[in-house]
């Protein structure tokens, strides 16, 4: 039988977390060792997280990105 109430299993919006996320950052953890691995929902988000781990002065070393180079600028944090 089926209750109303509501339950609280972990997840709530599917860009937020979800399990498959959940499973896919883990094994890109273990693929080098570390302690956690991210993934993204999407450039913008990733970027965003990026930038959020820097500091004044700070520099970020890229190979293409695919958006900076569309737009014909950079970007700053």
């Amino acid at each position: 039988m089926h209750s109303c109430e509501a339950v609280f299993q972990g997840y709530e919006y599917g860009r937020s977390g979800n399990p498959s996320r959940a499973v896919l950052e883990e094994c890109l953890a273990s693929l080098d060792d570390a302690k956690y691995g991210l993934a993204f929902s999407s450039g913008l988000a990733a970027v965003t997280g990026l930038c959020a781990l820097l500091e004044s002065g700070d520099h970020i070393i890229t190979g293409d990105i695919y958006t900076v180079e569309q737009i014909g600028c950079g970007f700053s944090c």
